[in-house]
């Protein structure tokens, strides 16, 4: 179900007509705030089992071209990376510690609701699924994923075809199965990003 979800996202932004002044692109970069991600699988050194790996603050980066389908409804092609500084971990109750990244690079189709002009804010609210390659920075086995995502935020216009804003988005995976410094485990995959947005209609 959710491959068939993937391929009917990908499909729709293949198959709409084409009307220029209907086309967009944006930019987004913003904080991935510090989040726990549990894991099973083997500590090189420590121990085998189920932990959890601790994460500093970390940042996220992409990019989307849009088209508005209709009045308020849009579709968009996504890719965007993320990447958050491991801080350390425990596995079994044992603590290690570790110099690497844990990163993301997502590929997604979303849906976009816009809502009426409200003081001169476009408020907005989307979501998306697709897939995402989970691993660790250094070098080591990634895997591809599905993923899914929901995102919210508000836009300003600074011309008539340029506008920025700010948005909070939510973006998760299924368990990969990665393997790299610290061994071979399977985890989830979630961020939590505040992001600055820069959108050009054309």
């Amino acid at each position: 179900m959710r491959k068939l979800l993937s391929a009917t996202a990908a499909a729709a932004l293949l198959t709409v007509p084409a009307h220029a002044e209907d086309f967009y692109a944006k930019l987004f970069g913003g904080v991935g705030f510090e989040q726990d991600q549990d894991f099973t699988g083997l500590i090189s050194g420590v121990d085998t089992g189920a932990g959890t790996l601790e994460t500093d603050t970390g940042y996220v980066v992409g990019g989307a071209v849009g088209y508005n389908v209709i009045d308020n409804f849009a579709i968009e092609a996504e890719i965007a990376y993320r990447a958050n500084e491991i801080e350390g971990g425990f596995v079994n109750g044992t603590a290690f510690a570790i110099d690497d990244d844990l990163e993301s690079l997502s590929f997604m189709g979303n849906v976009v609701y816009t809502a009426p002009e409200f003081a001169g804010f476009t408020p907005y609210i989307g979501g998306g699924a697709g897939a995402a390659r989970i691993g660790f920075s250094e070098a080591g086995e990634r895997d591809y994923v599905f993923a899914y995502q929901g995102f919210a935020g508000v836009s300003y216009p600074i011309t008539q075809i340029v506008s920025a804003g700010v948005e909070y988005r939510y973006f998760a995976t299924e368990e990969a199965d990665i393997a790299g410094p610290l061994g071979v485990i399977t985890t989830d995959y979630d961020a939590h990003n505040v992001n600055l947005v820069l959108s050009v209609a054309f």
